[in-house]
């Protein structure tokens, strides 16, 4: 017996309901996130030049890179979306989403900083409802809490009923 609790020791024998509610946390988490972004991309394809508009509007990539960023990103958060569903390659796929985020939270600050007037092009007529139709603060502290939960994912693991899960 090597003295660690059995909450703690990884085997799945033995969970105790502390730790299986973290794992139903997680699975919580990676179910949202997935459902988030899976909208927002499908959001981005159904109309990309308004998202290309979004994307120019940050006034921070050059045009080609800008152009690129439109076609790159909504395929990202849909491969992201479909692992956090799955719970396959959960950590890389949370990993990846947090520099996501870090980038978005980067740029949204860069645009309040520059005192530029841009609407938000992530998550169509749907952000409105949240943060207004222009970027804000609310916008950085949205995503601040979206990362969060994609750190959690990122070294926690996927929680429960996920593909990630191995058989002892």
């Amino acid at each position: 017996m090597s003295g660690t609790p059995p909450a703690y020791a990884g085997s799945g024998r033995g969970t105790t309901t502390r730790s299986m509610g973290v794992s139903i946390g997680l699975m919580v988490c990676r179910l949202l996130l997935a459902a988030l972004f899976g909208y927002a991309a499908f959001l981005k394809l159904q109309n990309p030049q308004a998202f290309a508009f979004s994307v120019k509007a940050f006034d921070i990539l050059p045009e080609h890179l800008a152009l690129l960023a439109t076609f790159a990103i909504p395929w990202t958060e849909i491969f992201i979306s479909i692992c956090l569903v799955l719970g396959l390659w959960t950590r890389a796929a949370a990993l990846l989403l947090s520099v996501l985020l870090i980038i978005f939270i980067a740029g949204i600050v860069s645009v309040l900083e520059r005192h530029l007037s841009v609407k938000c092009g992530c998550f169509g007529n749907a952000a409105k409802g949240i943060c207004g139709e222009t970027l804000g603060w609310c916008n950085v502290i949205q995503n601040t809490v979206l990362l969060a939960m994609s750190l959690a994912l990122a070294f926690a693991g996927h929680g429960r009923l996920g593909l990630d899960r191995q058989t002892t």
